[in-house]
């Protein structure tokens, strides 16, 4: 293998352990295994909108267990998506946005007491009225006080309690 080959793999391969270790410094809500790494160990990412052309890109180089091994934020998610373009991932800019926003619901952490409004509906798939509540009573410490504002769905928090970050 060429240096010009190997180069660009060891720099990305280095990039994503810097993100990993990065992304571990979060508070997460639950000690329990992150959930959409539960489905990779099936071999399968979590269903969700946009989770087929998710696949059908990043199955390309990857398994679905990239995706789902490491917990980031939308910040670190959107560093990966930059990293994987710039390596030759290839994708309409439909697809693109699809593949962001499948793994925004599915996979990113949610930091529920810093998180604009707008990332809030992304990450948790709620309106701008519910959002911009959550906004109004943070701080939170728990998913329970998250559960008590007004429009917040306390079945869609549970399933994704792990994804909190306080």
């Amino acid at each position: 293998m060429s240096y010009r080959t190997f180069y660009p793999i060891f720099a990305f391969c280095a990039g994503i352990f810097v993100l990993t270790i990065a992304s571990q410094t979060h508070t997460l809500a639950a000690a329990a295994p992150f959930p959409a790494a539960a489905a990779a160990q099936n071999g399968s990412l979590p269903e969700g909108e946009g989770k087929a052309i998710t696949e059908m890109t990043c199955s390309a180089c990857h398994s679905a267990s990239y995706l789902t091994d490491s917990t980031r934020t939308l910040p670190q998610w959107d560093e990966i998506f930059m990293m994987m373009e710039s390596y030759g991932a290839t994708a309409t800019k439909e697809q693109w946005d699809q593949i962001h926003k499948y793994v925004y619901a599915q996979l990113a952490l949610i930091d529920v007491n810093k998180y604009e409004s707008k990332d809030l509906q992304a990450t948790m798939g709620v309106d701008a009225t519910v959002s911009d509540a959550i906004i109004a009573a943070r701080p939170y410490k728990t998913v329970d006080d998250l559960k008590k504002v007004q429009g917040v769905d306390a079945a869609k928090v549970d399933a994704a309690k792990a994804r909190f970050v306080f």
